[in-house]
């Protein structure tokens, strides 16, 4: 997940007495929700298919964590983002996605630890 797709992709509320949730535009919505249909039969694809570079299920991951991200769904964002990271624990791309998107959901320290792992891979 590049640092383009943390950038807002939703609507800032009208008034403050609407709801914290972001409200999702309906391209996004409709781009999200077939990007989600076709990561979904690529993981189908390979799911049991044990032999394939673990890059392939990490990009799988990060591709559906950045439609969850498109959809306001910034919880589900994280944990598929921790699971590109698991395949692939030396990306420090990942780390550092990883990080951006914690701190930009208030998730201080799971921020600051993914930010201090990138840099570390990045020497």
């Amino acid at each position: 997940m590049s640092r383009a797709v943390l950038k807002s992709t939703t609507k800032k509320p009208q008034s403050t007495a609407q709801k914290s949730e972001p409200q999702v535009e309906r391209p996004v919505l409709f781009r999200a929700t077939r990007q989600q249909a076709t990561l979904a039969k690529a993981e189908e694809a390979v799911q049991d298919r044990e032999d394939l570079d673990p890059e392939i299920f990490a990009q799988i991951a990060e591709g559906r964590a950045a439609v969850y991200f498109a959809l306001g769904e910034r919880q589900q964002a994280i944990e598929l983002l921790q699971e590109a990271i698991r395949r692939t624990p030396k990306s420090a791309a990942r780390w550092q996605a990883l990080g951006d998107l914690s701190d930009a959901v208030g998730r201080q320290q799971l921020a600051e630890q993914a930010h201090q792992q990138a840099r570390a891979l990045s020497k």
